[in-house]
């Protein structure tokens, strides 16, 4: 069930946390830690917040996670090849990344 702070364990031995001095610079930071396994959702982030505190870095009263929009979609066509959509002109894409 406590998956969070096991987590955020493994995050703290592999960032130096000590040099963070802001809940949004720790959101980054996890962020690019998790990478596909943040989510933003209101219990990842109460569970930051928690770490946060344990940690001693203040947590603002209201926080509204930045969501990331994305540019592209993966499609399949009917024969079973693999396409890459650009979501703002419709058109099929190289590989983005």
């Amino acid at each position: 069930m406590d998956e969070f702070p096991e987590a955020f364990e493994r995050f703290e031995k592999r960032v130096y946390v000590d040099r963070i001095k802001t809940f949004d610079q720790l959101t980054l930071a996890f962020m690019r830690w998790a990478g596909k396994h943040w989510r933003g959702t209101s219990k990842q982030v109460e569970a930051l917040k928690v770490e946060a505190r344990r940690i001693g870095i203040p947590v603002p009263p209201v926080y509204r996670p930045t969501k990331v929009e994305k540019t592209w979609r993966f499609e399949k066509d009917r024969l079973g090849r693999t396409h890459y959509r650009d979501l703002s002109t419709g058109r099929f894409i190289k590989k983005p990344f």
